[in-house]
């Protein structure tokens, strides 16, 4: 193997730095769908989501976000 390739860990085949992640995906989809899906959810399970709760929390820190952003500002205000 040389240092332009990566391989598959289940199966050893051999993909180029520059292969897209799309191809990879669809490699793992036709060739190793159960692992596939664990690990997609492992991931889902694994995301945080915001509850209604949260909602206000949330928007207050984008706000914050968006001020430090148009002021170049920084500065936490809680």
């Amino acid at each position: 193997m040389n240092s332009n390739t990566i391989l598959c860990s289940l199966c050893q085949i051999s993909f180029s730095k520059n292969t897209r992640i799309s191809t990879i995906k669809r490699h793992f989809e036709k060739n190793h769908a159960n692992a596939y899906k664990q690990i997609n959810q492992e991931v889902q399970n694994n995301q945080l989501l915001y509850t209604e709760n949260d909602l206000d929390q949330v928007k207050l820190i984008n706000l914050h976000i968006y001020i430090a952003n148009k002021t170049n500002s920084f500065t936490t205000y809680w």
